[in-house]
C-alpha cells in the first residue's frame, strides 16, 4: 500500500490541496460575483460553487498518477485504494462543508460536500472515457450550471445540482447517483494498457 500511496501522490498533492480547500471554505464562504446568465441577463453567484473544483481536480491528478507494471502484477486491490481514497476526499469536503455551515449559518457551505461528491462523481465517469479531459468535466459543469442553471426566476433547473439549496433531497438523490455510479466505473473498470 506504501508505493500506492506515493505513486498517486497523496502526501504531495491531495493532502495539500484538502487543506488549501478548508481554509478557502472557512475564509471566502461568503464571497460573491456577478456573472453573465442565459435566462436572466445577470447571476450572483456564490464564490463556493467553484470550490470542488480544488479537491475533485486534485483527485483527477492523483488518480492518473499510476506504476502500470506494478499495478497489473500486483494482488493489491488498487482500484479499491482507489476508491477509498475518492471516498475520504468526499467525506472530509462534507463534514468540512456542514462544519464551516454549521458555526456561519450558510446554506451554501452546507451544500459544497454534496456539489463535491457530484463533481467527483462525473470526473470519474468522464475519466473512464476519457481520462485527459476529466479534470475539464466539472469545470464546465460549474460554468454550464452559472450560465444556464437557473430559469428567468432563478430557481434551479432540476438538472443543475450545484445551486440546489443543501436541504433539496433531488439534488441530494443525484449527486449520490452520479458519486456511486462514478465509484462503480472506477472499481470495475479493466485497467488500460500502454
Amino acid at each position: 500500500m506504501t508505493w500506492w500511496f506515493d505513486a498517486r501522490r497523496v502526501p504531495a498533492v491531495l493532502l495539500p490541496l484538502c487543506a488549501v480547500f478548508g481554509v478557502v471554505l472557512a475564509l471566502a464562504h461568503e464571497w460573491t460575483t456577478t456573472l453573465p446568465s442565459l435566462a436572466s441577463g445577470s447571476n450572483t453567484v456564490r464564490f463556493l460553487m467553484f470550490l470542488p473544483v480544488i479537491v475533485v481536480s486534485g483527485l483527477h491528478h492523483c488518480l492518473g498518477q499510476r506504476l502500470h507494471e506494478a499495478e497489473a502484477m500486483s494482488p493489491r486491490p488498487v482500484r479499491r485504494y482507489d476508491v477509498l481514497l475518492v471516498m475520504a476526499v468526499v467525506v472530509f469536503t462534507v463534514l468540512a462543508g456542514l462544519a464551516v455551515g454549521a458555526l456561519s449559518g450558510d446554506d451554501a457551505a452546507r451544500a459544497v460536500g454534496r456539489n463535491t461528491a457530484f463533481l467527483t462523481g462525473l470526473m470519474l465517469l468522464a475519466h473512464r472515457f476519457a481520462p485527459q479531459a476529466a479534470a475539464g468535466v466539472p469545470v464546465g459543469w460549474v460554468f454550464l450550471t452559472v450560465f444556464a442553471g437557473s430559469d428567468a426566476y432563478r430557481r434551479p433547473r432540476f438538472w443543475s445540482v450545484l445551486e440546489h439549496p443543501a436541504g433539496s433531497v433531488p439534488a441530494l438523490a443525484e449527486a449520490l447517483v452520479c458519486c456511486a455510479a462514478g465509484l462503480a466505473v472506477h472499481l470495475l473498470a479493466r485497467p488500460r494498457t500502454l
